[in-house]
């Protein structure tokens, strides 16, 4: 579980593999950004349950999207399993 204040974000380092990731956030919601394979992003969302496979190292971004620096933190929980590989 993250607390990320307005335009804050936090990454996690990914080996290659198939992962399985689970969100659920509070106000406003949270963003999420694939660096490295080619898995969809998303805007602002409370609730996101999605797989991505990576051919080699990349990232997972998790943001709290800022708007003016005006928006309210949120508190995010990041369940990331890996399948395989």
């Amino acid at each position: 579980m993250e607390s990320l204040k307005d335009g804050e974000s936090i990454s996690y380092k990914l080996e290659p593999g198939m992962y399985k990731l689970e969100l659920t956030a509070s106000s406003d919601g949270a963003s999420v950004e694939w660096v490295g394979p080619n898995c969809p992003g998303t805007r602002e969302t409370k609730t996101l349950s999605t797989v991505c496979e990576f051919t080699s190292t990349g990232q997972l971004v998790v943001k709290n999207p800022t708007t003016f620096g005006l928006g309210a933190p949120t508190t995010a929980t990041v369940k990331l399993t890996k399948l395989g590989r």
